[in-house]
């Protein structure tokens, strides 16, 4: 008897949420677009594969929610409610037009910010003089190269019983023991 119960009372929620989510949400499908628009043109944009990942998969929940929903609504209502639910086409309407319009600004947006995006994560970033973040022409490439003061001697790095690798950007000798 417990068990029947549990079921009715399972039963009765999942036919209240799903009610609920027909009947509230159905004004609000254009929004569904705005944001499934701007997460697929994130995704599109974005070179970090965890937030790619990330953003495709909110846009692809904004499409199976609403564009499955409408689609599949009538067999979803004759499952749970015994009854079937047809949305009107104003539905799928509005949610292109809010996909579209949003996917397109979307663009724009990060077209016409994605410099002062770069200079912000620049002035974050920590960089060492050794790093360069600009291409280099390989006729300018004298410009670029200091002039060479003197010979480099190796033998003045020697110290015995290590092996010389290299300088440091600040010319120190790096060296790693010879028994290692």
């Amino acid at each position: 008897m417990t068990l029947e119960r549990l079921n009715n009372l399972q039963d009765y929620y999942i036919d209240l949420a799903f009610y609920h989510w027909v009947t509230t949400v159905s004004d609000f499908w254009w929004v569904f677009g705005l944001v499934g628009g701007w997460f697929f043109v994130l995704f599109v944009l974005t070179k970090n594969l965890q937030m790619k990942a990330l953003f495709f998969t909110i846009a692809l929940l904004t499409a199976f929610s609403q564009i499955g929903l409408y689609f599949f609504l009538p067999e979803i209502g004759q499952a749970l409610r015994g009854e079937a639910y047809q949305l009107e086409n104003k539905h799928l309407y509005a949610y292109i037009l809010g996909l579209i319009p949003s996917g397109i600004g979307a663009f724009f947006f990060f077209r016409a910010t994605s410099a002062w995006f770069d200079g912000i994560k620049d002035k974050l970033h920590k960089t060492t003089v050794l790093e360069r973040d600009v291409n280099t022409d390989i006729r300018k490439l004298n410009k670029i190269i200091p002039k060479q003061k003197a010979r480099f001697n190796v033998e003045k790095y020697y110290q015995k019983g290590s092996i010389f690798i290299g300088l440091t950007a600040d010319n120190d000798p790096v060296r790693i023991p010879r028994d290692k």
